[in-house]
C-alpha cells in the first residue's frame, strides 16, 4: 500500500510527520460532552429487566462483552450513566488501564461504572470508528506509557483522557474508508487468530489425552487387563494392565513433608539465603530449577518443620489458586506449608508419578475443602491410590510420553509464535493507517 503524496510536521516529536490534510487534535476537542465517569455503585444485581452494568471486567479481548460477568443496576440509578450507540469507555486505572471498549450494537440498556470513563465522540468531527481503532495503535500505546512516566503510577483520569492527542484526517469519509479498511483487514487477522488458538486447544487436548492413555493403560493395547478394584480414586479408569499395582502414596514414597514459612520481619532468616524455598507460586507443571526466594541456614535450625528435601523431588502445591500443581525439583529445596513433597522411592519413578499427578489434577482439585480458598492436605495426598508399573515399563512410558509431548509442545510453541506475530501485525496495520503512513482511501476490500 501506498503512502500519501506528501506530508507535514505534526509538531509533536513522538509522532513524526502526518499527511499534508491531516491534523493533531486533542480529544476534548473532539466529544460532544466532557468525558463522564460512571456510577459508583456496587455489582450485586443480575437482574435482567435492569440495564446491564458495565465494569472492566466485563471487557471481552475479542471488543464484545462477556456474557458469564452479568450485572445489573435498577434504572433509577442506571438513568445518569446510560450508554448510546458509538460512545467509547477508557478504563482508568488498575491492570486494565487503557484499555477501551466501544458500545455498538447492544440490545438494550447499559450503563458503566465507576472506572470507566465515557467519551461521546462528535460524528461531524471525530467518528466513533476511527477513535476506537486510534486506541489498538501503538501510537496510543506510546500516549499511555509516557503518561505513566510522568506520574510514576498507573492511572489516567479524565484530565489525561481529554488531552490524549488524535491524529486524524478533518474529512469524516476518509475516517470512514480507515475505519472500514482496519475493520475488514482486522477481521481477516483475527479470523486467522482463532484458527490457531482452536488449533493450539486441540494440541493440548491431545496432549493430554496421550498422557492419560500412557499414565492408566500403557503402551501395549494388548496387554490383559484387569478391573480397577479402587475406582474411586480413579475416575474413569476402570480396568488397569495386569501386571500393574495399585498403592497408596504412602506405601510408595519413603519422605512425604511439607515446610513453612520463616517469619518475613526477620531478615535472619532472608537475607543473603542460599536455600532454595519453594512456595507454590514456583511450581510450573515441570522442572524447576530455581525459586523466586531462599533462605539462611538460621531459618532451617530455628523451624524444626523446615526440611532440605534432595533433587528429584516431586511437589505438589495444596492451597489456593495453584492447587494440584507439580514440580520435579532439580535443586535441593525446602518449602512453605502450601506445598507437599513427595521423594524417595524404590517403586515408582519420580517423572511417572509426576505424570500421573499432572493426568489427575481435575480429580485431586475435587478432594479439596474450604471455599474461598480451598486446599487439599498432605493426609489428602497420602491416601491417593496411584498405579504402577514395572520399572521398566515406567521407564518405556516416561520415555514414550517426552518425546510426544516434546513434538505436540514444538507445534503448539509454533502456533503460538506466529498468533503473537499476527498480533502484532495486526497493531502495526492499524498504527500505519491511523497515523497516515498508508493510504487507503482507494484499497479495494473485494
Amino acid at each position: 500500500m501506498k503512502p500519501y503524496p506528501s506530508y507535514k510536521d505534526s509538531g509533536i516529536e513522538w509522532i513524526g510527520d502526518i499527511p499534508e490534510h491531516w491534523e493533531v487534535k486533542k480529544l476534548k476537542w473532539l466529544i460532544d460532552e466532557p468525558l463522564k465517569y460512571g456510577a459508583n455503585e456496587s455489582a450485586i444485581s443480575d437482574d435482567p429487566n435492569n440495564p446491564r452494568y458495565i465494569r472492566i471486567t466485563d471487557f471481552g479481548d475479542d471488543g464484545k462483552l462477556r456474557q458469564n460477568t452479568f450485572r445489573s443496576l435498577p434504572y433509577s440509578v442506571a438513568k445518569n450513566y446510560l450508554l448510546e450507540e458509538g460512545d467509547l469507555l477508557f478504563a482508568r486505572s488498575g491492570a486494565t488501564v487503557g484499555k477501551t471498549f466501544q458500545f455498538k450494537e447492544y440490545n438494550g440498556l447499559a450503563c458503566y461504572a465507576g472506572y470507566l470513563i465515557k467519551a461521546k465522540p462528535d460524528e461531524n468531527k471525530l467518528l466513533s470508528d476511527y477513535l476506537y481503532c486510534y486506541t489498538k495503535s501503538s501510537i496510543y500505546e506510546n500516549w499511555k506509557n509516557s503518561v505513566f512516566i510522568q506520574a510514576t503510577i498507573q492511572n489516567i483520569g479524565a484530565d489525561k483522557y481529554k488531552e490524549l492527542p488524535i491524529i486524524l484526517p478533518t474529512n469524516v469519509k476518509e475516517q470512514t474508508a480507515i475505519a472500514d479498511f482496519l475493520d475488514h483487514k482486522t477481521a481477516q487477522i483475527d479470523q486467522s487468530i482463532e484458527k490457531g488458538e482452536e488449533l493450539i486447544r486441540l494440541l493440548k487436548e491431545y496432549r493430554a489425552a496421550l498422557i492419560h492413555e500412557a499414565v492408566t493403560r500403557g503402551l501395549d493395547d494388548s496387554a490383559p487387563m484387569k478391573d480397577n478394584n479402587l475406582v474411586i480414586n480413579q475416575p474413569g479408569v476402570e480396568k488397569i494392565p495386569a501386571d500393574w499395582n495399585l498403592y497408596k502414596i504412602s506405601r510408595v514414597f519413603k519422605i512425604i513433608g511439607s515446610g513453612t514459612t520463616p517469619k518475613s520481619s526477620d531478615f535472619r532468616y532472608y537475607n543473603n539465603g542460599d536455600i532454595n524455598w519453594i512456595n507454590t507460586g514456583d511450581l510450573n507443571d515441570g522442572y524447576l530449577y530455581a525459586t523466586n526466594r531462599k533462605i539462611t541456614s538460621i531459618a532451617m535450625k530455628d523451624y524444626s518443620t523446615l526440611k532440605l528435601y534432595p533433587i528429584n523431588s516431586l511437589v505438589i502445591a495444596m492451597y489456593g489458586a495453584t492447587i494440584g500443581k507439580v514440580s520435579v525439583t532439580k535443586i535441593k529445596s525446602t518449602t512453605n506449608q502450601a506445598c507437599c513433597v513427595l521423594s524417595n522411592s524404590l517403586k515408582i519413578k519420580i517423572k511417572f508419578a509426576f505424570y500421573w499427578f499432572i493426568n489427575n489434577k481435575q480429580h485431586i482439585v475435587s478432594l479439596s475443602l474450604g471455599g474461598g480458598q480451598p486446599n487439599i492436605s498432605q493426609e489428602i495426598i497420602r491416601n491417593l491410590y496411584i498405579p504402577v508399573p514395572p520399572i521398566e515399563e515406567q521407564r518405556q512410558i516416561i520415555e514414550y510420553i517426552e518425546t510426544e509431548t516434546a513434538r505436540i509442545d514444538a507445534e503448539i510453541g509454533a502456533a503460538e509464535r506466529e498468533i503473537r506475530l499476527l498480533k502484532e501485525y495486526r497493531q502495526a496495520l492499524i498504527s500505519e493507517a491511523v497515523t497516515g503512513k498508508i493510504d487507503v482511501r482507494e484499497v479495494s476490500l473485494e
